[in-house]
């Protein structure tokens, strides 16, 4: 028999080590987990949270895209200096995601995408017998012509009232985003989208096990993988009601204005894009329901000064879709996605260079993307004529030989494809990717490339003139050799550019960066223009640059060797360093120019206008500066041997430091001197 005290002594025992158990691990978890923290906060260092970012806002329409691949595309062209975090959530609607805009607009991005679908107006997907779908109704057609949504009705806007500092939470809670039982393994940017989608939401945040996962891998891509084929997609789609589901919801639109002005208040760029439908989808619709979809969608975003972006029937022939309005999350879907990461990149790029977008998936009324023409019908034509064929995708299709005459392959993705051998006049290309293309051999005349990517192709042996290729990306291209005639590169990037013993003739460079750039042998005729041309470290030698406007030239660490600049002006212009100890400077211009530290013996610049230059720490041992204007240069340094100043305007110039043995100083600005200068 227990005795009752015996009992009472047992079950404080009992308790006593339950609550010691209870201690001890919760001091061992809290331990593992300092540890974690700590070894987190090592793996944090690394993370670059001064790079720009991209938000990507959507439903699930907008989802199904691969930011791995984005992302990857983006620093493989140059924009290594950006991030595209995925915010879309399943069934967002304007009226949802206003509020969460604040948070948004805190989290201080550079540029926000915005994907919407048919669904977030009113359009409801596909289903028999919808009792409120709605006939056509014309008159509510032209009455959203005529009217933009009010937005001023709009009082019910969601709040939050946290008030967060973004980058500190966001730092507090990758400490937290660690592999249990791996605490030296962290994803810092899943961490980080994970905790935005936290924020924006007030979901909890879910880890998940990086260890097979791509470090540059933002968020799952969404979306369901198998692919349905368009014809299955229409039995499916048999019976669905034509017309539309309900009058555009003006609500809906009315928030997006409001989404729009807050962006816009805030010095945050912003586009809007239409997701891609399936065709089945799209041919059971009445072209005056898509119209009216448009009308209501572009009076907002052009209202608010946005541009507006359509992927809506882009891919209505190809089998990409899972249903009728969901592109596949699937590899042989990933059109989607490369389409995407250009249009992305062609947005950054208007934005950095300050020039109009020639993005041709810009909305336009009544006009088809590629005149719903597919890439196996591109294949079978001999030629080119008179066609719609803008935002075309044909990477790596074989054009080889073709005629191409008054077609507009604007913002087409054209990257690797065969062009060798093609005859092109009179079309547009203006925002084509034509990255890594074939041009060998073709024949290219009034042409326009306007914003073009030709990263790397290949144009031996081509015939160029009368080419509009103004703000374009043609790093790397080797045009040695070729006749040139009536281009236009100003504003482009030509880093690494190859002109070496080509002809060309009124060929622009004006503002081009041709840094690296071989010039050496080549010839052009004097109406080739390079004000503002950067030739930093690019070879000109044995190149004619004589009697031309180099105003704001930069030539810094440029071969120089055996050019000629005879009569030429630079104004404000950088020769700093250089060596022109071979050069040809008679009569040339240097007002305000900077020749700081460049070896200019024996230079014949007499009777030359240099005011205002910089010589300081340059060489001019032996230079005739006779009769020159050199009013307030800078001559700090400088090594002036043997110089010849007489009758030199010398008036504010500082020598201090100067070396002017043998020098030649005799009627300095005087009036007789000037008399003979005359």
């Amino acid at each position: 028999m227990v005795k009752p005290n015996t009992g009472l002594g047992i079950a404080c025992f009992l308790i006593l080590g339950i609550s010691f158990l209870i201690l001890f691990a919760y001091l061992t978890f809290f331990d593992i987990y300092a540890t974690q923290t700590s070894s987190v906060e090592g793996n944090f260092d690394g993370v670059d949270f001064t790079k720009k970012r991209i938000f990507v806002l959507g439903a699930s329409s907008v989802d199904v895209l691969n930011f791995t691949s984005i992302d990857e595309y983006l620093a493989n062209h140059g924009k290594k200096d950006y991030e595209v975090y995925n915010l879309t959530e399943d069934g967002d609607r304007p009226s949802e995601r206003i509020a969460q805009i604040d948070k948004i607009i805190d989290m201080e991005p550079d540029l926000v995408l915005y994907g919407l679908g048919m669904r977030e107006f009113g359009y409801d997907d596909f289903s028999p017998g919808l009792t409120k779908c709605l006939p056509l109704n014309y008159g509510a057609f032209w009455e959203m012509r005529k009217e933009i949504p009010d937005k001023e009705k709009i009082t019910d806007i969601p709040q939050d009232s946290n008030v967060f500092e973004p980058l500190a939470i966001i730092k507090n809670e990758i400490k937290k985003q660690t592999v249990p039982g791996f605490p030296d393994f962290v994803e810092p940017k899943f961490a980080t989208v994970s905790f935005l989608n936290n924020i924006l939401y007030q979901k909890e945040v879910q880890t998940e096990s990086f260890l097979d996962k791509n470090y540059t891998e933002l968020k799952k891509q969404g979306g369901v993988k198998e692919i349905v084929p368009n014809s299955k997609l229409k039995e499916k789609l048999k019976n669905m009601v034509f017309g539309y589901c309900e009058e555009m919801n003006k609500d809906e639109l009315a928030h997006l204005g409001i989404i729009l002005d807050r962006l816009h208040e805030k010095n945050i760029d912003v586009a809007v894009f239409v997701a891609p439908y399936s065709g089945p989808y799209l041919d059971v619709l009445s072209d005056l329901s898509i119209q009216h979809y448009f009308v209501g969608l572009h009076k907002i975003t052009n209202n608010a000064n946005v541009k507006l972006y359509s992927f809506l029937d882009r891919y209505k022939e190809l089998d990409i879709f899972h249903d009728a309005t969901h592109v596949a999350a699937n590899a042989k879907s990933s059109v989607f996605s490369k389409d995407f990461a250009f249009f992305t990149l062609n947005i950054i790029d208007s934005r950095e260079r300050n020039y109009e977008s020639q993005n041709l998936l810009e909305f336009q009324y009544g006009k088809s993307s590629s005149e719903n023409l597919n890439s196996k019908q591109i294949r079978k034509l001999h030629s080119f004529e008179n066609l719609n064929l803008s935002g075309i995708v044909l990477a790596n299709e074989d054009l080889s030989g073709k005629k191409i005459a008054n077609t507009d392959l604007t913002q087409a993705n054209l990257e690797s494809v065969d062009f060798s051998r093609i005859i092109m006049s009179d079309s547009v290309l203006n925002g084509a990717n034509m990255y890594y293309a074939n041009l060998s051999n073709a024949e290219i005349t009034h042409t326009s490339m306007n914003g073009a990517n030709l990263l790397f192709a290949d144009v031996t042996n081509a015939i160029l003139s009368d080419i509009d290729l103004r703000y374009s990306l043609v790093m790397g291209v080797n045009f040695s050799n070729l006749n040139m005639t009536n281009i236009d590169f100003s504003g482009s990037n030509m880093l690494k550019s190859n002109f070496r013993d080509s002809h060309m003739t009124n060929v622009d460079f004006s503002s081009v960066d041709l840094s690296q750039t071989d010039f050496s042998g080549a010839q052009r005729d004097n109406k080739t223009r390079f004000s503002g041309t950067k030739l930093i470290e690019s070879n000109l030698s044995n190149f004619d640059m004589s009697y031309l406007d180099l105003s704001g030239v930069v030539l810094s660490g440029a071969n120089l060797t055996n050019t000629s600049f005879r009569g030429s002006e630079f104004i404000f212009s950088d020769l700093s360093g250089v060596d022109l100890s071979t050069s040809d400077m008679n009569g040339v211009t240097l007002l305000a120019s900077d020749l700081s530290f460049t070896n200019i013996p024996n230079a014949q610049f007499s009777q030359i206008n240099a005011k205002h230059a910089n010589f300081a720490n340059a060489n001019l041992i032996g230079a005739d500066l006779s009769f020159a204007d050199f009013l307030g240069a800078r001559f700090v340094n400088t090594n002036l041997t043997g110089a010849n100043l007489t009758g030199t305007q010398l008036k504010f110039a500082n020598f201090t430091g100067a070396i002017l043995d043998n020098a030649n100083l005799r009627c300095l600005d005087h009036t007789i001197c000037n008399s003979l200068r005359e």
